[in-house]
Formats: structure tokens, C-alpha cells, sequence
């Protein structure tokens, strides 16, 4: 297998790629389940966040119980925002999202359709899906739909 191939999300998305941490499932919103997500991966042999590097909300290139603790708190009593990039709002902005700063490993298998194209002459469109489901989300022309 050479790099790049085989399943599971890019272990670092192409630079430039846009995202917004706590948004643990690429929705394009922050809410109850982006704290849920990662506890039952965590707990209860769930499946993995959309994009890991969401649901890392704390950066430290691991998921834990604290990135759920983060959000819940964020959330429902005002705790500190996730790390860069930080939403400013449960249902943030494009503007909120930012690239990948940090090489951790963890990557995303679907991009959030709110960040919009990665970057300027990207060709990853809003809510591109890599790994095993890129498959599966693959039109006859070759091209990734968006996940709106």
C-alpha cells in the first residue's frame, strides 16, 4: 500500500483544509451530539467522529472524555471554546473555520459543508469525504457531492 491509500481518514488533511473544533460530526453546527460522539467511540465501541480533528477540542492529538467535557461546557455554561479554530457560536460562520495547524495524525474523514473549499483552487468541495466511504459517495463522473 503506498501513502496515501488504504482506509481510514487522511492522517493529516491537505494543507489548508478548513474546520471548526467541537464540530465532531461535520454538521456545520456545535451541539449535544458533538459531546455524545466522541464519548460513545470512546465508551461504547461507537463509531469514530466524522473528523477527529473536530473532536479534538482541546488539541492535544488525542480524543478524550475531556474534549466532551469541553463542549457540554462550552455549551450549556459558558466554559472556554474549543481550541483554534474556535467557533464563535453553537451555529458558526465560515469565518469561524480555520486550517489544520497542528500535525497529529488524526485527520477527517468528512469536511463540514459550512468551511466551504478548503482553499483557493482546491479541488475538495464542501463536505468531501475521504477514506473507506469516499466509495460510496462517488458519482460515475468521479466527483465528491457536497453533504448538504
Amino acid at each position: 500500500v503506498q501513502e496515501g491509500e488504504g482506509p481510514g481518514p487522511d492522517p493529516d488533511p491537505e494543507p489548508g483544509d478548513n474546520f471548526v473544533r467541537g464540530d465532531a460530526n461535520s454538521d456545520g453546527a456545535i451541539n449535544l451530539t458533538d459531546g455524545v460522539i466522541p464519548l460513545l467511540f470512546l465508551f461504547s465501541g461507537g463509531a469514530a467522529p466524522a473528523c477527529m480533528d473536530a473532536a479534538d477540542t482541546n488539541d492535544t492529538g488525542a480524543v478524550e472524555i475531556t474534549d466532551a467535557i469541553i463542549i457540554f461546557s462550552w455549551l450549556f455554561t459558558g466554559g472556554v471554546a474549543p481550541a483554534v479554530p474556535s467557533p464563535q457560536s453553537p451555529g458558526y460562520y465560515p469565518a469561524a473555520c480555520g486550517p489544520y495547524a497542528t500535525k497529529d495524525g488524526l485527520g477527517c474523514e468528512t469536511l463540514a459543508p459550512t468551511c466551504g473549499l478548503s482553499r483557493p483552487g482546491s479541488s475538495r468541495p464542501p463536505g468531501f469525504v475521504t477514506g473507506p466511504k469516499a466509495e460510496l459517495f462517488q458519482t460515475a463522473g468521479g466527483d465528491f457531492p457536497s453533504m448538504r
